[in-house]
């Protein structure tokens, strides 16, 4: 019978150590932290090792006491201005060694101890992540703005961070399973105080991740829930509401965009949506939001080479919706082309 446990509190303190130098050596956002909150970090590693080897040994879960310290301690990082990259790595990196020091310090008599704390941190590391990110976002409201927020949102909804709903959360917005992605692309770069008005008028408006990705270009995520045709349509109107009211504040002609996209695909249906704002109509005030059936012969003579159906979502018959349409479109032109020749 070996003694895994023991063994993990007795080298609590020289793998906490080894953890933080690692995250102050490999990680940019640590680097420059000062020796305090070195201190803090190392402090923080000790008793998460050895809360981890005294729980996992009687199968007790954490205490309210633990996860509160846990979010204490994430709440001290967001304040640091720790960038969310950053503290992701930090975290993975977190438990890249925590399964090594478990490899490390057990023996050949180990197996049942080993297989008891895989276990108990598969059961109750999950709560001690929430609890830091929780912390660390609440921490973040002090060092970043609300609307350098909600910008941050849009880009990790977009990329599906697995941080973004307790980001979401700390707005109070919900990160949903489908999203309306909207492209306004303003026809000449408007100015940084423009952009900055438009951020502030839409935050009392609209409840969504939204953001200037380019200086003349700014994407808003419009959620919504299922794929119901009332539901669709709701996005679209509230996603027309803000194209709407970002060409009021710019005073600028903008091309719009639109593609409806899912969780963990929304760089595609961003980039589709993209596509669109490019060769759609450049208009005052926005009479709708053109997606790529509205465009089909613009896109298909810009991109020849390449079908833009390659890039459509399989789901809802959305493929066949845009055939039907353009080609509807395709014989409009061709009954006006027909009728210009006979006269």
């Amino acid at each position: 019978m070996g003694d895994l446990f023991g063994m993990l509190r007795r080298r609590a303190e020289d793998n906490a150590r080894k953890v933080v130098d690692a995250c102050v050596g490999e990680i940019a956002g640590f680097q420059a932290i000062e020796p305090r909150s070195r201190g803090s970090m190392m402090e923080f590693a000790v008793v998460v090792r050895r809360r981890t080897a005294e729980l996992a040994a009687s199968g007790e879960p954490l205490l309210e006491s633990d996860l509160a310290f846990i979010e204490s301690v994430g709440e001290q990082r967001g304040t640091q201005g720790v960038a969310p990259a950053c503290q992701r790595g930090a975290l993975a990196l977190h438990a890249a060694f925590t399964l090594r020091e478990i490899s490390e310090a057990a023996g050949p008599g180990d197996l049942t101890d080993t297989m008891r704390v895989i276990d108990w941190l598969a059961r109750h590391g999950t709560a001690a992540q929430a609890a830091y990110t929780r912390g660390y976002f609440r921490g973040y409201e002090r060092f970043l703005p609300t609307a350098s927020r909600v910008h941050l949102l849009a880009t990790m909804v977009l990329h599906d961070d697995p941080m973004a709903g307790e980001l979401a959360g700390s707005l109070g917005m919900a990160v949903a399973e489908h999203h309306l992605v909207t492209v306004v692309r303003v026809a000449t770069e408007p100015p940084k105080k423009c952009r900055e008005e438009v951020m502030c008028t839409l935050l009392q408006r609209h409840r969504m991740p939204f953001g200037w990705q380019e200086p003349d270009e700014f994407v808003a995520l419009v959620p919504y829930h299922a794929t119901r045709p009332e539901r669709r349509a709701a996005a679209e109107e509230s996603g027309l509401a803000l194209v709407r009211a970002v060409a009021e504040v710019v005073g600028r002609p903008c091309s719009v965009g639109a593609a409806h996209g899912r969780r963990r695909a929304l760089v595609q249906a961003a980039a589709l949506a993209r596509k669109v704002s490019r060769v759609a109509p450049i208009e005052r005030v926005p009479r709708r939001l053109y997606g790529v059936a509205d465009v089909f012969a613009e896109l298909g003579a810009c991109s020849p080479s390449r079908s833009t159906l390659v890039t459509l979502p399989q789901e809802s018959g959305a493929r066949k919706q845009v055939l039907e349409t353009a080609y509807e479109r395709g014989a409009a032109v061709a009954c006006r082309g027909a009728a210009g020749c006979r006269s």
